[in-house]
């Protein structure tokens, strides 16, 4: 069996930033490879989630029926449920490495698959296989540079097993009519229509800093849309501002619910390495306080006090704190969403009138809008203005990713775009 073993590598250095990279090659339905390599895939299940499917005839007539396993941190990892070829074991990778510099000049794309050959397949076939799919990961390689200079050309193949697999430098037809040649059966929201009278449309609308969204936060997203705490549209605010989302936790009025979002607290305390005391709510975060502290206790065996605010006119300091006294202790405190920080702020300095030494804040959503200082986010401004650290579950640059994952270019992800690059501050 050991001599059935196969590991294809491809491995190269693009002049990009990482995060240009892997906005190509995340596409699971694999519109980022041109038709000389993949002539169709079906795509089943949530696009861009773990568990989704895929079914792909490559160039020599095969398939692949495979199944994505992660999508994380620009690496992801998928294997196969069935192939009309004698495969087993088979297990693919790519991943995109900006050499742990963020926001550097260029990156590494690689792309490896390993797996076995059935018994009784003929060493003929064996090569012949091995030929395929290493032709598909080295054009496919290639294929990104050529996407993010914005002059694909034609992925003719070269048969020679034992050469550089890469395209013919000689045959530039220009861009692909169609980028998006391959069926599927997603429903994707308003289907944005590309101009190719402009450039490839790979990069992001403005200059920006890569994001990261880890799946926890994929879950977070998809939770809240799904409990409505969370909508995307046209939405106004009391200012009369017109925003494309609209992010309200009252909405979560069951119990499951507040479990649910207590355990994504728990788990961003956990992920950020908040180090804490005592966990406090502020005027509104009382139920956030008490499911988090819950949580801490159910899924991570960490025992841990908490305490909030009872507004009492008939008390001397106009109010009480109900729960674990706050003075001299480290306290994380807990809120729902962070837009202009007023609120947050003015329950830093109440503990602090009482002994309290606020060290973090944690919210569900850092909506990013542009504080007093032109180069500096709300959010920024409260952790140097407070002299503490902050974080968020998920930010609306990581809404418009998650959206922009699973539905592709639609209208709702032109609209948040087009706010984040007017109204917020995404590189601190």
């Amino acid at each position: 069996m050991a001599d059935n073993k196969r590991v294809l590598t491809c491995e190269k250095r693009l002049a990009f930033p990482a995060y240009k990279a892997w906005d190509v090659v995340k596409l699971w339905d694999l519109s980022w490879l041109p038709k000389d390599l993949v002539t169709s895939c079906e795509v089943g299940g949530r696009l861009g989630r773990v568990g989704a499917e895929r079914k792909i005839c490559l160039f020599d007539g095969n398939s692949i029926h495979e199944r994505l396993l992660s999508l994380e941190a620009r690496v992801m990892t998928y294997n196969h449920l069935s192939a009309s070829m004698p495969l087993q074991n088979y297990k693919g990778k790519i991943l995109v490495d900006d050499g742990g510099t963020l926001g550097d000049d260029d990156c590494t794309v690689k792309w490896s698959i390993e797996f076995e050959f059935k018994a009784g397949a003929d060493t003929l076939t064996q090569s012949r296989v091995t030929d395929t799919l290493t032709k598909l990961i080295n054009n496919g390689v290639q294929h990104v540079e050529f996407l993010l200079q914005g002059k694909p050309k034609a992925c003719e193949m070269i048969t020679t097993a034992d050469k550089v697999l890469v395209p013919k430098e000689s045959y530039n037809l220009g861009l692909p009519r169609n980028p998006l040649p391959h069926k599927s059966n997603t429903n994707r929201k308003d289907p944005m229509q590309w101009d190719f009278s402009k450039p490839f449309p790979i990069q992001r609308v403005s200059t920006r800093m890569p994001v990261e969204v880890k799946q926890w936060q994929h879950d977070f997203v998809d939770f809240c849309l799904d409990t409505t705490a969370l909508k995307l549209g046209d939405f106004e605010t009391p200012t009369g501002k017109i925003i494309p989302y609209h992010f309200q936790t009252d909405v979560l009025a069951v119990g499951q619910h507040f479990y649910q979002l207590g355990k994504y607290y728990a788990q961003g305390i956990i992920e950020f390495g908040i180090s804490f005391d005592l966990l406090y709510g502020t005027d509104v975060g009382l139920p956030y306080v008490a499911a988090t502290c819950y949580a801490m206790m159910t899924e991570h065996q960490k025992d841990v006090q908490y305490c909030f605010i009872h507004k009492d006119p008939a008390s001397k300091l106009g109010f009480e704190i109900v729960g674990a006294s706050p003075k001299g202790q480290n306290i994380l405190v807990i809120a729902d969403v962070l837009q202009h920080s007023t609120s947050i702020r003015d329950n830093i300095k109440l503990l602090r009138s009482v002994g309290g030494n606020p060290v973090s804040v944690l919210v569900g959503l850092d909506c990013q809008e542009k504080g007093n200082e032109e180069n500096m986010s709300c959010m920024k401004e409260l952790e140097v203005e407070m002299d503490m650290e902050t974080h968020s579950i998920i930010t609306t640059h990581q809404i418009c990713e998650h959206v922009h994952m699973k539905e592709g270019p639609t209208s709702e992800v032109g609209k948040l775009r087009a706010y984040i690059d007017t109204n917020c501050i995404v590189k601190l």
